[in-house]
């Protein structure tokens, strides 16, 4: 099984050489095939219209050959609703499925058997998405499939099932565990459990349980458990939990509003009617105008959204330190990458021993100007005489300074 991708012609992704592709596939072909019966998908941009993909009048060539080793190639023509020509890659495609013996599937096949297309776009629909088979498969081939148009993607997907025979094989049933209930615990049944546990049989239950020698430590587990479990049903009421199919809800985007909701309505109503109106320009056109437009809106709202939550940070950076943090933290959850930050723990520790060490307050300025303050005003205090003296030279708000 192979998927493939060809980028479509005049692009800028094109290959110089398309035919060396086609050859190198057609070589992996020819080795795969020994092993077994190929399977090719994907999207080649090839336009092949109706034109076979098996040598025509094969067997009337050779009406009395009797080459054991030669397969007259005879099979149905497709049908295809894409009614372009065949470009070079169509071309080149065709004569790959006659050189390998592949078949094509759409357009002739349980599912398609009108050759639906595969690619819608604003300017047209085409058929570039194929399925390829050996033609030992083509028996095997339970149906094949052009699902619905989506707003996902241009391309509308396909798929394909095969009928296969697997062997009965006895298979042992196992019975699950239903899920375990709850009893329901208040003040009374609390005391009533209280009482139940120190009865004369739960005492002497309690007993054997400690004086047995157990085999193991699962029956001993269960032995104790049946001994709490049955105390408790005497005690209060068991309900047996209930499963819930609960449908999953959706996690909504917080910025996609009620404008981007209705856009994203419009958008599902055109889808549903490209699909089932494909040829019809207007509604094309329609579908992928208002979904540039859903597309352009939620991004205006994303950033409408962010912005308001960082002003809302600037204006609680100082007087809200919890709403800050808050609002930062729903900031970050609405980021779609997440980094996750390893840090040695041992350089972590150096780094802080060395921020506290002596060597690096003694190659501080700021300390070397608080000992130059200090040492200015030891040599003040020391020539002065009096007191009188002292107050007038120094003031309070100086040694403050200082300090």
């Amino acid at each position: 099984m192979a998927t493939v991708y060809f980028s479509p012609e005049y692009s800028s992704g094109c290959t110089e050489d398309i035919n060396e592709v086609y050859s190198k596939l057609l070589r992996n072909i020819e080795h795969y095939s020994q092993l077994g019966d190929i399977v090719i998908q994907g999207d080649f941009n090839a336009y092949t219209n109706t034109i076979p993909d098996f040598v025509i009048s094969d067997e009337a060539k050779f009406p009395k050959s009797k080459d054991n080793d030669y397969s007259i190639d005879s099979h149905n023509l497709r049908n295809n609703l894409d009614s372009k020509s065949a470009n070079k890659s169509g071309k080149l495609l065709i004569d790959l499925c006659k050189e390998s013996g592949l078949r094509i599937l759409n357009g002739r096949t349980i599912g398609d058997p009108l050759g639906k297309c595969t690619c819608i776009t604003y300017n047209g629909s085409s058929l570039v998405d194929y399925t390829l088979v050996s033609s030992n498969l083509l028996q095997c081939i339970g149906n094949f499939k052009v699902s619905d148009f989506t707003p996902i993607s241009d391309h509308c997907p396909i798929s394909c099932s095969l009928l296969t025979c697997f062997q009965k094989c006895k298979t042992i049933e196992s019975k699950l565990d239903p899920l375990p209930g709850k009893f329901i615990w208040d003040n009374k049944a609390i005391d009533c459990y209280t009482t139940n546990i120190q009865n004369s049989h739960v005492k002497q239950r309690l007993d054997e349980f400690v004086n047995d020698k157990q085999i193991d430590s699962n029956s001993a587990v269960e032995k104790f458990n049946a001994i709490l479990c049955d105390t408790a049903l005497l005690s209060t009421k068991f309900v047996q939990k209930k499963i819930m199919n609960r449908p999953i809800k959706k996690n909504k985007k917080p910025w996609f509003s009620d404008s981007c909701h209705d856009l994203h309505t419009t958008v599902k109503k055109y889808c549903l009617l490209v699909n089932k109106f494909p040829d019809n320009g207007s509604y094309r056109k329609s579908f992928y105008s208002f979904k540039s437009k859903l597309r352009r809106r939620c991004k205006q709202e994303e950033r409408s959204y962010k912005s308001q939550i960082c002003d809302q940070i600037s204006l609680n950076m100082k007087k809200d330190p919890k709403t800050f943090w808050n609002l930062l933290n729903k900031l970050s959850s609405l980021s779609e990458i997440k980094e996750e930050n390893h840090f040695d723990q041992e350089l972590f520790i150096n780094y802080f021993k060395k921020m506290n060490s002596t060597s690096n307050i003694q190659n501080n300025k700021f300390h070397d100007i608080i000992i130059e303050k200090l040492t200015a005003l030891k040599k003040t205090l020391n020539t002065c005489n009096s007191d009188n003296e002292f107050n007038k030279q120094i003031q309070p708000a100086e040694i403050l300074n200082a300090v």
